[in-house]
């Protein structure tokens, strides 16, 4: 009997074990959702403590890196996840995105055939397909990608965004508006696609409707600091020179990675603001 009352409370230990490594992993995707990378991490670091053969562990703490653009940091870690799991299509994928990064492009090509192959209906791998042919300068190839992805899921978010994206670099407003308008239809609490069509818009010089989708970009996402630095451009642009600068100066605390991309913005807000005193 004394054997039998062990074993439950060893049984018992065992689910208690695994449920707490369960809410640390979810602890670490709220962290990371919130962009608070570093919170995340040591989340993710636990969670590995305590299951180190599950490979998305090791697969998330390297997107947390990935993120804050440490490269190398998030291949070593994407590799691990293969090295657990040599069929792990997530990893694999993940880690033919650092290839792209690092140009060594058949090296990613290689995973990402493989990570297809694994799991046929991953957007996320045809669209880091797709990026691949447009580094390799084959955009009819991409677009072929994002059209063969929408035949498997026609309401993918990832889809819509890059494939609107690639139309946009080649200055074909119509065409991205449309894919973004589906994106907004799909998602009409996704900020992002708010401020995707405001700087389209931005672009086409329609200043008002812009700044209604930046506007509902930040009421939707007010964490979110590339929509008040996207708002802020446009601001700029119409000659808002001091809110420009507060709405800049706010995405920035918000997400500093944003100030490097965007600082000729801010300089040229800030010069025409003091000329104007």
């Amino acid at each position: 009997m004394k054997k039998i009352i062990t074993l439950i409370i060893l049984i018992l230990s065992v689910r208690a074990y695994s449920q707490s490594a369960d809410e640390i992993y979810e602890k670490g995707g709220e962290a990371l959702k919130k962009k608070k990378h570093y919170e995340a991490i040591e989340y993710y670091k636990q969670y590995i403590a305590l299951e180190p053969n599950d490979p998305r562990g090791y697969l998330s703490l390297g997107t947390a890196y990935s993120e804050l653009k440490y490269l190398d940091s998030a291949f070593y870690y994407y590799n691990l996840s293969v090295e657990k799991d040599s069929n792990y299509a997530p990893g694999i994928s993940s880690r033919g995105a650092i290839y792209l990064m690092y140009n060594q492009t058949d090296l990613a090509y290689k995973d990402l055939i493989r990570a297809l192959e694994l799991e046929p209906e991953s957007m996320l791998t045809y669209t880091t397909l797709a990026t691949y042919y447009i580094m390799t300068g084959k955009q009819d190839s991409a677009f072929y990608i994002y059209d063969k992805a929408l035949e498997i899921n026609p309401k993918s978010l990832d889809v819509y965004y890059n494939r609107g994206a690639l139309y946009f670099s080649m200055d074909n407003y119509e065409r991205t508006l449309k894919d973004v308008n589906k994106l907004i239809e799909l998602a009409p609490d996704y900020a992002k696609g708010f401020y995707f069509r405001g700087t389209v818009y931005r672009y086409m010089e329609n200043f008002d409707d812009a700044m209604l989708d930046f506007n509902k970009a930040v009421e939707l996402a007010p964490d979110d600091g590339e929509a008040y630095v996207r708002r802020g451009i446009l601001l700029l642009n119409i000659g808002k020179y001091k809110e420009a600068i507060e709405d800049m100066e706010h995405g920035y605390k918000l997400d500093s990675s944003l100030k490097e991309q965007t600082q000729n913005f801010y300089n040229e807000a800030l010069n025409n603001y003091n000329e104007q005193k």
